[in-house]
This record gives structure tokens, sequence and C-alpha cells, in this order.
């Protein structure tokens, strides 16, 4: 159900209920930032022409509420997505102000901007200029061939924690249950390799091509893998069905068709990702940062995205059969196109959301 944080006041809801009855609607609405929100209920859809004329010249009897813009959503009785929303600009006209009123507001708010300027300048005219001392290089571990790392696998080394190995080419090897807790392995070449079960955690991996690489039940908690301005990290394809990535840094990572599937991706930071068709069934993402991700035609079913963030996001076409999106932030995300039977949305935030009939909406009024 949608639902908004706002709760409607008395005021409102008496207004609404007179204002509507001749449409024979009801009512719920919320003003938020000089935007009145309002959600008009019918047994039939209620129409849009005449409600919107009932509730304009209805708005001369709430004069004491500065309302700029009207946004309103026409909805039938039982059902959970509107079939309409309009907006509607306020002039003052339509409030009801006189033009001695109209002039004391605009006096009120030029003496604001007037008293905001001076205290910027007042601001600026104490800024002094700040002297930033050099910083001192740290000297850099020397970096291992990846030759050598070949060899020390070969002769049964498992343990690589805190190693330096800064675009080394490990590309289609076997490093299962290989420990590179805390290395460096930046930009490096791990494409199509084995790392089922492999220790990674707090590895930095900025860069590094992991594109059709296998990443069962490894764990990759607090692994940064979040991709440079001029190369991005590859997860193409790859496999990481029940990973363990909790915390991990993953902006901006390239991860179109890759599996998720029954990984832990909680708290995770996903913002900016290229996720598309990627699997996500029993994933938790608990708390996880997905704004502006890519999510399109992703697999979703039965995830846990409780308090996630998916503001922005695009989730066209993506599967949200039974996904659990409780107190989600789906602020301007379009779901145009998703399938969302049996999805839990309690207490879930759409604000300038594309539902998947299109229809633009924003959270609903509490009842």
């Amino acid at each position: 159900m949608l639902e908004l944080v706002v709760m409607t006041t008395p005021a409102l809801t008496d207004w609404l209920q007179a204002t509507l009855a001749p449409v024979d609607c009801t009512g719920k609405g919320v003003l938020e930032d000089g935007q009145l929100r309002v959600l008009v209920d019918g047994r039939t859809v209620p129409p849009v022409t005449q409600t919107m004329t009932c509730l304009r010249e209805g708005l001369p009897r709430l004069s004491g509420m500065d309302i700029r813009s009207l946004l309103v959503f026409g909805r039938v009785q039982g059902e959970e997505i509107p079939r309409w929303a309009e907006t509607l600009t306020v002039t003052p006209a339509m409030r009801g102000e006189s033009v001695q009123e109209r002039l004391a507001r605009l006096r009120e708010t030029l003496q604001r901007q007037s008293q905001l300027g001076q205290r910027v300048r007042e601001q600026i005219g104490t800024l002094r200029p700040q002297t930033i001392p050099p910083q001192r290089l740290q000297p850099e571990t020397t970096a291992v061939a990846g030759a050598e790392i070949r060899q020390r696998l070969q002769q049964g080394e498992r343990n690589f924690s805190q190693a330096h190995l800064s675009g080394v080419d490990l590309s289609g090897m076997n490093l299962r249950e290989v420990c590179f807790r805390g290395a460096d392995l930046s930009q490096a070449n791990l494409r199509g390799c084995d790392l089922t079960e492999a220790d990674l955690s707090q590895a930095n991996l900025r860069g590094a091509n992991l594109a059709e690489a296998r990443l069962v039940r490894a764990n990759l908690s607090r692994a940064i893998l979040n991709s440079e301005p001029r190369s991005a990290t590859n997860l193409q394809r790859a496999d990481a069905r029940l990973a363990q990535m909790t915390e991990a840094t993953l902006s901006r990572v390239m991860a179109a068709g890759a599996n998720f599937a029954g990984a832990n991706l909680s708290r995770v930071d996903l913002s900016r990702a290229d996720l598309s068709q990627a699997n996500f069934t029993e994933a938790n993402l608990e708390q996880a940062d997905l704004s502006r991700a890519n999510l399109s035609g992703a697999f979703l079913a039965d995830a846990n995205l409780s308090q996630a963030n998916l503001t922005a996001a695009d989730l066209t076409w993506s599967d949200l059969l039974r996904t659990n999106l409780e107190r989600a932030d789906l602020s301007e995300a379009s779901l145009n196109h998703a399938r969302m039977q049996g999805t839990y949305l309690q207490d879930t935030v759409f604000k300038g959301t594309i539902m998947p009939n299109g229809v633009v909406t924003y959270t609903a009024p509490t009842e």
C-alpha cells in the first residue's frame, strides 16, 4: 500500500469532504513545501475535469495555507495504484488573495532575500585562504609479478593477505579458497578466475576485471570495487551466488548479467552501477545504496530491499515478485513495466516515481 509519512490535518479532511461532495468522492491530502498533494477515491474512476474544477474553486476556503501547486491523483476505492495524475499551479488569485495581501507577501519575500544576502556577504568577508600543508608520500610496497604468484600457488601457498598485487594478471586461474584479505588488487586481471570461497574481505579491487569470474560463497565484506574515472570495475556475467559482500563499495561497477542470487549485499554501495539483467533472487540488499543504478530487466524476486536507497534507479522491466521494499526510497525511480505481484510496500516512499502502468505518482496520504 502507498503511504505518506505526513498525516492529513483535520482542516484538510473537512475541506476535502465538502469540496469533493459534488463528484461523490472522498479524499486525503497533505501540504508539504507549498505543494498540496491530494488522493481522490471514488467508487468508479473519479472524473478528471470535474474533480480538478471542484478543487480549484474550493481553494479560497484554504486562504490561511501557503499553497503554490496542486498534485492530484484519482483512484478507484480498493486499488493501490492511481488511474490518473494531474498538476495545477496555484496563483494568488486562485487562493483568493487581495492585491494588498499579494504586495505584503512580495515585500516579505524581498526582505528575507535581502537579509540572506547580507549574511552571505558578511560570511564571505570573514573567509581567509588556508594553507594546505604538503603531504608526505608513503613508499609503495613492492609489487608482486603475476608469474611469481602463479609459482607460489603451484607450490601450495594460499595466503596473500595484505599483498600488493596491483595490475597483476591472474586471468583464468584457480584461486579457490585463496586468502586475499586486505590485498591491493586494483587494476588486476581476474577475468574467468575461480574464486569460489575465496577471502577478498577489505581488498582493494578498484578497476579490476572480474568478468565471468566465479565468486560463489566468496567473502567480499568491506571490499572496495568502485570504478575509477578511467577504469571501470568489470563484474559482467560474474557468478557471485551466496557471496558475502556486506558493506562492500561497488559504485559505478559494471555488473550486467551478473548472478548475485542468495548473496548478502546488506549496506553495500551500488550507486550508479550497471546491474541490468543481473540476478538478485533471494539476495539480501537491506539498506543498500542503489541510487541511480541501472536495474533494468534485473531479477529481484524474493529479495530483501528493506530501507534500500533506490532514488532515481532504473527498474524498468524488472522482476519484483514478492520483493520486500519496506521503507525503501523509490523517489524519482522508474518502475515502468516492472512485475510487482506480491511485492511488500509497507511505508515505501514514492515521490515522482514512474509506476508500472506509466503513471507518475507520489506517496499517497495516510488514512
